[in-house]
């Protein structure tokens, strides 16, 4: 028997999201977008989150769900400094960021569906590709900023 898909507006959908979170609930839901790729594919992976608890220590390499300037994102965290959450998408070729706190953010990816298999974002692969992500992501949207200031690399 094929699973019901039901489809919500995103305001009822993250209104359910935060209180069953609040409440110390998994929620999973699909993801939408592109902003995450190659880790997180439009409408093909889902992911599970879980309550962030109150003086949580964040990961750089977590992906997070959070509100920002009236949206809801899910996005992983590059840098942090002091109280502040630097975050962005995977896909993102620019050095911007959103900036957030701790309280902005509503839930903590605890895994990845693909394909019916099951990614724990606890494992030390998925960490471990996580910051070697961040780590040449940064260098190559450096690389790409340059290029578009029309520095060259090479005389």
């Amino acid at each position: 028997m094929a699973q019901e898909i039901l489809k919500v507006s995103n305001e009822i959908l993250m209104k359910y999201v935060c209180d069953n979170l609040a409440v110390g609930k998994f929620v999973t839901i699909r993801v939408r977008g592109n902003s995450m790729l190659p880790f997180l594919r439009d409408n093909k992976d889902c992911v599970t989150l879980k309550k962030v608890e109150e003086n949580h220590c964040f990961a750089n390499g977590d992906i997070i769900l959070f509100h920002y300037n009236g949206k809801y994102l899910l996005h992983r965290i590059i840098h942090q400094e002091g109280e502040k959450l630097y975050v962005r998408g995977d896909n993102r070729w620019t050095k911007e960021y959103e900036i957030i706190t701790a309280q902005d953010v509503i839930g903590l990816v605890h895994s990845v569906n693909r394909n019916g298999h099951y990614i724990k974002c606890d494992r030390h692969l998925w960490k471990w590709c996580s910051k070697i992500w961040i780590i040449c992501f940064t260098c190559l949207s450096h690389l790409h900023h340059k290029y578009k200031q029309g520095i060259t690399l090479f005389k």
